[in-house]
C-alpha cells in the first residue's frame, strides 16, 4: 500500500481545505498521514474518525528564526525516516521549503510542492521586514523547488512569476490547478436577494485582505443610502505584522456601523452567514492562491465583488457573476456595491452565474481528481 504524507502549517485549515483531498487519496487505497506545525484536538478527532494518523512538527508560523527553522527541518526528516511515506505533499511556505529538503535528505520520499498563494511576503509593501523576508524566500524557493517531482500552482500568475525568476528551471514538472476545490453539494442555492441588502466580507483580519478599503467603501455607501447592512467575518490574527488591531476593529463597528460577526472554524459555519447576505465582497490585494471564501460564496449563489488581483480575478467574469474592481481603491469598490443597491434585480442572475462557474471550474471532485492524477504519476 502506498503511503502519502500531507504536510501543512495550520491544523485548523487542514480539515477545511484538505479533507476531501485526503478522502480522495484514501479512495485510491493509499495510506494517508497528516502533519501540521501546530496541534488541534478537533482536527485530531476528525482525522481519527477518517482513519488518518495525525502528527505534528512544530515551527514558527511567521518570520525567520534560524534555530527553530533548523529544528523544524530535522523534525520533518525524522518523521519521514520513521513513517517512510512514498511521497510528501507540502503546502504553505515553510512546509514547502523544509519539507522538500527533508524529502531530499531522506533519499526515499518523493516530494510535491503546492503553491497555494504567495501571501504577505510577496505582497508589495515598503516595510523593511517584508523586503528582507522576500529576499530570503526567493533564495530558498530557487533552491528547493528543483528538489520536487512536481510543483502545483493555484493560479497562472504565480507560475509565470516563478518561471520569470528562474525558480523552476527546465526540468521541474509543474501544473496550474485552480483553488483547493469546494464541495458544491454542501450548500444549495440560497435566497437570491436579502432585504435590506447585506454586504459581507469574510477574510482573515489583515489589512492586505482589503479590510481598510471595505471599511472606507462602507462609509461612502452609508453617506448616500439608508437601510444597507455591512458585515465582516473573520479571525483576528495575533502576531501578524499587518493585522487589524482590536481597537481598530472596535472603531469600524462603532463609527462605521459594520457588524462584526466574529470568526468561524468550518465551512458549514461560514455558509450560515453567507446564506444571509446579498453580495459577497473581498477587496484583497494580498498574493492570493484562490480565495476559499469567494468559492464558498459562489457555491451559495452570491454575486462577487473582488479585485483584479492575483488569485481573485479567476473567480469572476466581470459583469456576469460580479465585478472586478481596482486594488486599494475604495471608491471603485463603493461604485460596484452601489450597482447592486440600484439594480437589486441583478443579484439573482449574477448569483446563478456564480453557482454555474464554481460547479464547472472549482468543484472539489474536479480539483482533487487532478491532484490525485499528478500524485499517481509521481508514485509510478
Amino acid at each position: 500500500m502506498k503511503k502519502v504524507l500531507i504536510n501543512g502549517a495550520h491544523a485548523r485549515y487542514l480539515i477545511n481545505l484538505r479533507r476531501d483531498l485526503m478522502a480522495a487519496m484514501q479512495a485510491q487505497g493509499w495510506n494517508v498521514v497528516a502533519c501540521t506545525a501546530d496541534y488541534d484536538d478537533k482536527v485530531h478527532q476528525t482525522l481519527d474518525e477518517m482513519g488518518i494518523q495525525y502528527i505534528t512538527a512544530k515551527c514558527a508560523r511567521t518570520g525567520a528564526n534560524p534555530v527553530m527553522d533548523i529544528g523544524y527541518l530535522f523534525r520533518l526528516y525524522f518523521i519521514l525516516k520513521a513513517h517512510k511515506p512514498d511521497i510528501i505533499i507540502n503546502y504553505n511556505h515553510k512546509p514547502v521549503v523544509f519539507g522538500s529538503i527533508a524529502a531530499f535528505l531522506s533519499r526515499k520520499t518523493k516530494s510535491i510542492a503546492m503553491i497555494t498563494g504567495l501571501g504577505y511576503v510577496f505582497t508589495p509593501g515598503r516595510e523593511r521586514r517584508r523586503r528582507v523576508l522576500l529576499v530570503i524566500m526567493k533564495v530558498l524557493y530557487k533552491f528547493v523547488l528543483r528538489l520536487n517531482a512536481h510543483v502545483i500552482f493555484q493560479n497562472e500568475d504565480d507560475r509565470e512569476l516563478f518561471q520569470q525568476w528562474g525558480f523552476l528551471g527546465k526540468s521541474v514538472k509543474n501544473s496550474v490547478i485552480m483553488g483547493s476545490g469546494v464541495d458544491t453539494s454542501i450548500c444549495e442555492s440560497c435566497p437570491a436577494c436579502v432585504r435590506p441588502i447585506v454586504f459581507l466580507m469574510s477574510a482573515r483580519l489583515i489589512y492586505d485582505k482589503g479590510v481598510r478599503e471595505y471599511v472606507d467603501a462602507c462609509k461612502i455607501i452609508k453617506s448616500k443610502y439608508a437601510n444597507i447592512k455591512f458585515q465582516l467575518l473573520g479571525q483576528m490574527e495575533t502576531g501578524h505584522p499587518n493585522a487589524v488591531k482590536i481597537e481598530e476593529l472596535d472603531r469600524f463597528v462603532n463609527e462605521v456601523g459594520i457588524e462584526y460577526l466574529g470568526s468561524v472554524e468550518t465551512s458549514g459555519e461560514v455558509y450560515t452567514y453567507i446564506k444571509q447576505c446579498s453580495v459577497f465582497v473581498l477587496p484583497s490585494f494580498y498574493r492570493e492562491g484562490c480565495p476559499r471564501t469567494i468559492l464558498e460564496a459562489m457555491c451559495a449563489s452570491k454575486p462577487i465583488i473582488t479585485t483584479d488581483n492575483v488569485g481573485c480575478r479567476q473567480t469572476v467574469c466581470d459583469g456576469s457573476n460580479g465585478f472586478l474592481v481596482k486594488k486599494q481603491d475604495s471608491r471603485d469598490l463603493a461604485k460596484a456595491m452601489e450597482y447592486f443597491i440600484n439594480n437589486p434585480q441583478q443579484i439573482k442572475p449574477m448569483g446563478v452565474a456564480s453557482r454555474k462557474k464554481v460547479e464547472a471550474e472549482f468543484d472539489g471532485a474536479i480539483v482533487n481528481g487532478k491532484i490525485v492524477t499528478i500524485v499517481e504519476g509521481v508514485l509510478n
